[in-house]
């Protein structure tokens, strides 16, 4: 009988050791790599903090739990964390760029820039032309100032916008991109007066590549 408990004891322990070993290699953890640099010259960016926020799921609340890790003397950057419980990753926080992962392979970040710039020019597509009296009202980057317009309109290239840098709503997937927005309006009379009436608006956000060292055209259509 003694010999029997013994077996069946040393049976339940293997059982028990063989439950446990997968949690030795979480398989909901997930390993982040990849480069930073500072701008278009594409200078390392060497022990820098790098802050991610992770989100629990609904089910257990929307606490965000906050992780620090740092690039290495290289600006490479390595480091895995426990996506347990539903968890995911939110937000990645690295050399001033705050990076939203997206896609089944988020944690290849490949090479971020820091502060992208990049070179464009705006074109304006009439396909509506207004009447006399019309006015179009936009902003004009390379004057950094808005415009007036008086109708009709004509086809036209604004002057080029050299090193511009914005680096809201990033993504991985446009995560060296920069996001222009062209927002305009049409209108008659006068603003601020009874005579006023907006005739057309449109808000639109265009997103450039960074650092291509080419100039690159966007094209505001006018309806």
């Amino acid at each position: 009988m003694k010999t029997l408990l013994y077996i069946l004891s040393f049976a339940l322990v293997i059982t028990s050791c063989k439950k446990e070993k997968p949690l030795e290699n979480d398989s909901n953890s997930k390993t982040y790599t990849g480069l930073l640099v500072a701008d278009c010259a594409m200078t390392p960016l060497p022990n820098e903090t790098i802050t991610v926020f992770i989100k629990e799921p609904q089910s257990f609340g929307s606490n965000t739990l906050i992780e620090q890790y740092r690039t290495d003397g290289t600006g490479n950057f390595n480091f895995t964390v426990d996506l347990g419980n539903g968890k995911y990753v939110n937000e990645i926080r690295l050399g001033g760029a705050n990076i939203t992962p997206d896609g089944p392979n988020s944690n290849t970040m490949g090479t971020i820039i820091a502060a992208p710039t990049a070179d464009f020019v705006v074109k304006l597509k009439i396909n509506n032309p207004y009447n006399v009296g019309d006015t179009l009202y936009i902003y004009d980057y390379a004057i950094a100032d808005h415009i007036k317009i008086i109708a009709p309109f004509n086809d036209k290239f604004f002057s080029v916008m050299h090193n511009f840098s914005n680096i809201n709503n990033r993504t991985l997937t446009d995560k060296n991109a920069i996001e222009v927005q062209l927002n305009h309006s049409v209108y008659q009379g006068t603003p601020g007066t009874a005579s006023f009436n907006e005739l057309s608006q449109s808000f639109e956000s265009f997103m450039i590549e960074g650092c291509s060292g080419a100039i690159d055209t966007i094209v505001k259509v006018i309806n």
